[in-house]
């Protein structure tokens, strides 16, 4: 995760400082020459006898949305077109190869096709890309389960 960069400068404002308030969580008291005043959550001010910092974090970038399947493939799986699903997902799949939500629902296609270890597979192919994927997690579980019940019928 990328850190906040900080910007500290002079701050040249004769401004009271009586609208800031001061409570135990928004004030430090580093020495008795030094204080600190938290205006936000990325912004405080430094007052020393001599001169007064206003220091600013940055925040980082928010990330980027999380690329989602097309709404034809949520269509195929509402009218259970299994097949169409899967076909559509391998061409999507073909042109690329590294779309995390699209291996997830192959993996939940194959899983509603009861074809578990093609599911499994799938899955595995997510949590490649993205080890903290709770969806490919849980459904790579939910078709480990049915794979050792459909073994132990037989």
């Amino acid at each position: 995760m990328q850190q906040p960069a900080a910007v500290l400068e002079k701050w040249q404002s004769n401004a009271d400082y009586g609208d800031i308030t001061i409570t135990s969580r928004r004030v430090w008291l580093i020495s008795q020459t030094c204080i600190i005043f938290f205006i936000d959550r990325w912004t405080c001010l430094i007052i020393t006898k001599r001169v007064k910092f206003r220091l600013t974090f940055t925040p980082p970038p928010p990330p980027p949305p999380k690329k989602q399947v097309p709404q034809e493939v949520i269509d195929f799986l509402r009218k259970v077109e299994i097949d169409k699903g899967i076909d559509y997902l391998d061409k999507l799949l073909e042109k690329e190869p590294d779309f995390e939500d699209a291996w997830v629902k192959k993996g939940e296609f194959y899983f509603i096709a009861q074809r578990y270890e093609d599911a499994i597979s799938a899955y595995d192919k997510a949590l490649r890309l993205n080890a903290d994927n709770h969806r490919a997690r849980e459904g790579k579980q939910r078709a480990l389960d049915e794979l050792g019940k459909e073994k132990n019928r037989k």
